[in-house]
């Protein structure tokens, strides 16, 4: 798991990709046994993952998860950005 898309470099040209207009887009990622509340409990305790979700501009954001194939690992994404 990466910040960087299998078709992209980042979290801006899939934000654009999707149709949306930002000037600046952050994301935390993780992957493991968690469910919403510990992966939320992890980057609150990450200095680096913090200071995304504090970015002052930031006024959108989203969150995603999905399971892995072997039923155990979850993987998650946040992605937080301002309009134009």
């Amino acid at each position: 798991m990466s910040h960087k898309g299998s078709s992209t470099r980042g979290p801006m040209p899939r934000a654009k990709a999707a149709g949306y207009a930002p000037t600046i887009v952050a994301e935390n990622i993780a992957a493991g046994p968690y469910n919403q509340p510990q992966v939320l409990a992890q980057w609150a305790a990450s200095s680096g993952h913090i200071a995304n979700i504090m970015i002052p501009q930031l006024r959108d954001f989203g969150i995603g998860k999905a399971v892995g194939s072997d039923g155990k690992t979850v993987y998650w994404s946040a992605v937080y950005a301002a309009p134009r």
